[in-house]
């Protein structure tokens, strides 16, 4: 139980639906299930007591739904989410079927019965055949004999009495009368738990079924969700692997909001494609690099002397594959977990040494050159001013995102200003940490006039500090706006000398005012609408922080 969260233990504590070891069980079944992707939590609801199987049969029906093990599969958050809600609609189930109005009137007469019958009479017994008839019409035939059993032995019972007196025979007769009282109270009781079990396991069936549907509504959403956000984290680090992070903290009643904006926001869709261009670029420019390489071969006899298998890895190589991860082959319920697998590379296949190795030495052409220091943090001033509403306002996110990437990759810090009359700042690794931050960011609004100098100020305050005291600045604006003052622009240059820093701006027109621009150490003009402008972005965003 210690895997679990605490409002989980609480649910398993605190709930109606099963007693608390059952609740226990199925709660531990529920969540390695959704994690573990060799697990089958199925195989296992058979061990949860068999009373309860009206609910077990609706999780099973649950668990039969690849999709959604697919979706939590090594996501501790999502695999506790998705176990909880499914307690907690366990639980209102429960709670439903105990307020459901025929269910309660079969409990009202069953109990009435059993409180009164010591009192029947016999037209009291004939009242209760003709009602069961009534409530429990697949026992007809039940119904139809007790009906004339009763009526044969209160007419022999009569008889005897009026001719013979209280007999041996009378006794007998009031004794099988008896047997068949409580042979009536039994098949009563029996009609009785048979009704609500069917009750139950048509309304949970429905349920289910509905539940289901919801279910799938909700991962199709989710999909949605991961791959619009997938587009702006996926290269930067597989999504999921930082949902850890990403997902701690998220309110869920706010989840379908969220989903609701990203899916319906054409800008932000716009803006995924440009992230997805930068990526490109990006990986365009690395290739340039690449080819760039001076690579050289050394071949090493191995002393082993043959090939062998030196232990289990993850990986996506196909030729090496375990048993177990072949057989995810064999069902079309479990190929998209092989997928699944693949694409992240975390398929177990066998680690083999080869009877030579080979070793590569790589020089780059830029590696004869002093080796440069590390690369300092960076502070971004980000004109969200009016003017920049529109497609400069996607590339000013774009250039965001680029930052980040570099951020992330390179371990540097990097500090944004947001700034049009005000400023708004953020450490630009949140946005990879922070579900909310990053819609926030997503969703900002470029408004008001634009007025760089208190940026600026803040930037140079930052300057100041120990975390980025080595940074460079760099400021993207349409820089409609007007020029610095001397006083400005002296605190800056007193930074460059003082701690040689650089200031660059990129310019989104070719409208700007040049006398905003010319304490920069450099100016880059970018022309969106140019095709390439991408690859122009990439390669001088890489020169921010250059010794």
């Amino acid at each position: 139980m210690n895997n679990l969260n605490d409002e989980i233990q609480k649910a398993i504590k605190d709930g109606n639906v099963m007693d608390e070891e059952s609740r226990g069980k199925l709660s531990k079944i529920l969540f390695n299930h959704f994690y573990n992707i060799e697990y089958n939590g199925i195989d296992d609801l058979s061990s949860v007591n068999n009373k309860y199987r009206h609910y077990i049969d609706s999780v099973k029906g649950l668990l039969e739904d690849n999709l959604l093990k697919y979706i939590t599969t090594n996501n501790h958050i999502l695999s506790e989410k998705t176990t909880l809600d499914i307690l907690k609609w366990l639980e209102n189930k429960h709670l439903e079927l105990q307020q459901n109005e025929t269910i309660q009137q079969y409990q009202k007469d069953f109990q009435k019965f059993n409180k009164d019958r010591k009192n029947y009479r016999k037209n009291d017994w004939y009242d209760l055949i003709k009602d069961l008839k009534k409530a429990y019409p697949e026992f007809k035939m039940d119904w139809e004999f007790y009906d004339k059993k009763l009526s044969e032995l209160y007419k022999n019972i009569a008889t005897e009495l009026e001719k013979n007196g209280k007999t041996k025979k009378y006794h007998k007769l009031l004794k099988e009368l008896k047997a068949v009282k409580e042979k009536i109270t039994e098949d009563y009781e029996k009609a009785y738990n048979k009704k609500l079990d069917e009750i139950t396991s048509n309304y949970m069936m429905s349920e289910t079924e509905r539940y289901i549907a919801y279910l799938r509504k909700y991962l199709e959403r989710l999909e949605k969700f991961h791959n619009m956000l997938s587009t702006f984290f996926g290269y930067l680090g597989r999504f999921w692997d930082l949902s850890e992070e990403v997902w701690q903290g998220v309110d869920w009643n706010e989840f379908e909001k969220y989903a609701k904006l990203l899916e319906q926001n054409n800008d932000i869709q716009e803006l995924a494609e440009m992230i997805g261009r930068l990526q490109e670029s990006d990986e365009e420019y690395e290739k340039e690099l690449l080819e760039k390489t001076i690579i050289t071969h050394e071949w090493k006899v191995d002393d082993i002397g043959k090939s062998e298998i030196i232990g289990i890895h993850f990986s996506d190589d196909l030729n090496n594959l375990t048993p177990s991860e072949i057989a995810l082959l064999s069902t079309p319920e479990t190929e998209l977990i092989f997928a699944k697998k693949f694409v992240e590379k975390k398929l177990l296949t066998y680690q083999h040494i080869d009877k030579y190795k080979r070793f590569e030495q790589e020089e780059f052409e830029e590696s004869m050159k002093k080796k440069e220091d590390e690369k300092g943090p960076i502070i971004a001033c980000i004109d969200t001013s009016g003017s920049m509403r529109g497609a400069p306002e996607k590339i000013a996110k774009t250039i965001i995102f680029a930052l980040l990437k570099i951020a992330l990759r390179e371990n540097r810090r990097c500090y944004v200003i947001s700034f049009s009359t005000d400023i708004e700042v953020m450490e630009i690794t949140e946005l990879s940490t922070s579900l909310e931050k990053l819609i926030k960011f997503l969703k900002m609004s470029f408004h008001g006039g634009t007025d760089a100098t208190p940026a600026l100020i803040k930037a140079l305050q930052m300057l100041e500090t120990e975390n980025y005291k080595k940074s460079d600045v760099v400021m993207v604006s349409d820089f409609i706006m007007p020029s610095l003052s001397n006083d400005l622009k002296n605190r800056i240059l007193t930074q460059k000398e003082k701690n040689k820093t650089k200031f660059y701006a990129i310019t989104i027109t070719t409208q700007s005012n040049p006398c905003s621009m010319d304490i920069f150490d450099m100016c880059w003009t970018l022309d969106y609408t140019h095709k390439d402008y991408m690859n122009f972005l990439v390669k001088n965003i890489k020169k921010v922080g250059k010794p």
